[in-house]
């Protein structure tokens, strides 16, 4: 019978509580994220010089490398002649962002929308104007 009894205990436990497990460390403080970089200014000009200058030339008078085999030539942003009252921003906006064919201009111009967002092509049309010659 006492076998019985102790294995009786043992099977159930005893009346003495097991020791209390230690506490769960504290969790790390989660370090807030470093805030986004600003974007980078977009330079309009360094744009214009890089893509458009292949062409239209760094200088926007229609004497860049590619531009010499073109046919019709590139505009040439300096000529006075340019400057029709047709050439509005909206124009400029809208050559740049679907190509030159989309204004009844050489389809060789390509579409840039796919590249540049509005507010990138409005600052190519404002940095455009800067080509005109004072009048």
């Amino acid at each position: 019978m006492t076998f019985f009894l102790f294995a009786a205990l043992t099977a159930c436990g005893s009346d003495t509580p097991e020791p209390a497990a230690e506490p769960a460390p504290a969790p790390e403080p989660v370090a807030e994220p470093a805030p986004a970089p600003e974007p980078a200014a977009f330079d309009a000009k360094a744009a214009f010089e890089q893509v458009c200058g292949v062409c239209h030339g760094a200088g926007g008078a229609g004497d860049g490398v590619a531009g010499a085999a073109l046919d019709p030539k590139p505009a040439n942003f300096t000529d006075a002649a340019f400057w029709t009252d047709e050439r509005t921003d909206e124009v400029l906006f809208k050559a740049i962002k679907e190509g030159g064919g989309a204004v009844g201009k050489s389809p060789l111009m390509a579409p840039y929308g796919g590249q540049y967002d509005d507010a990138q092509i409005t600052a190519m049309v404002e940095h455009i104007k800067t080509m005109r010659p004072a009048q």
